[in-house]
């Protein structure tokens, strides 16, 4: 009898230690210079402390993206497109779900042939 309350006693602690994990949501566009959505493009999610990938995606085909069930902390976005400059946000807090504002590649420099 004692094992089985103790038992209960440690689910019961587990459970609620989960359910204290709050996790957020991060929503946004990729677009390019005359703000049309770039479909398919690149989208990392990196701690700030030290580069690490968190979370990668890839947009839809209006440029949207979305990373679900990420902790509290401080991130930072990257996205990438082929013929696209590489952008990224400036770091930011992560405390509860954010839209952030559209993010603009620009168009690479074509390279001369060789």
């Amino acid at each position: 009898m004692k094992l089985k309350l103790l038992a209960g006693l440690v689910c019961l602690g587990m459970y609620s230690f989960a359910w204290g994990q709050i996790d957020h949501s991060i929503t946004g566009t990729i677009n390019d210079e005359s703000n049309a959505g770039i479909a398919f493009a690149n989208v990392l999610l990196l701690r700030t402390s030290d580069s690490t990938l968190v979370k990668g995606a890839i947009t839809s085909e209006s440029g949207y993206f979305k990373f679900d069930e990420i902790p509290e902390g401080q991130y930072y976005i990257r996205g990438t497109f082929l013929g696209y400059q590489a952008a990224q946000t400036d770091p930011f807090l992560l405390d509860n779900s954010l839209e952030l504002p559209a993010l603009i590649l620009k168009e690479g420099e074509a390279l001369d042939e060789v």
